[in-house]
């Protein structure tokens, strides 16, 4: 994995990053087994990691990584209560990022909108 900024990039996969995942595989496949439910919140947390990881070495949060937790929302999709988990969990970070001043990055709103959209405004509050 590399995260790819102006200037700075993570050069390679922390044993802490590998470890984390593969503690949540491990949580999920045992208390769900495997299922498309289990699939969907193993993905999404993997891509939490990665974000995690990205953002301690960069401070910045890739867009890809946006896309891919949008993705992952697309598996086993109930349209309405992921477009009211994007925008509903999302608005208070956006509201925050504003008051702020610069302390809260866009990219912090755009993480929250898209785990909303992944896991609806129950599970995202």
């Amino acid at each position: 994995m590399k995260c790819n900024t102006m200037k700075n990039s993570m050069k390679s996969i922390s044993p802490w990053t590998v470890t984390a995942c593969l503690a949540v595989t491990a949580v999920f496949v045992f208390r769900c087994g495997l299922n498309l439910t289990a699939l969907r919140y193993i993905l999404f947390c993997w891509v939490l990691i990665a974000a995690g990881a990205c953002d301690a070495a960069t401070r910045e949060i890739p867009d890809s990584i946006h896309v891919a937790v949008l993705f992952v929302g697309l598996m086993g999709l109930h349209l309405l209560p992921a477009l009211a988990g994007l925008l509903i969990v999302s608005l208070p970070f956006l509201i925050a990022a504003l008051m702020t001043d610069g302390k809260i990055g866009g990219g912090d709103v755009k993480l929250m909108a898209a785990s909303g959209f992944v896991l609806g405004v129950s599970g995202g509050i």
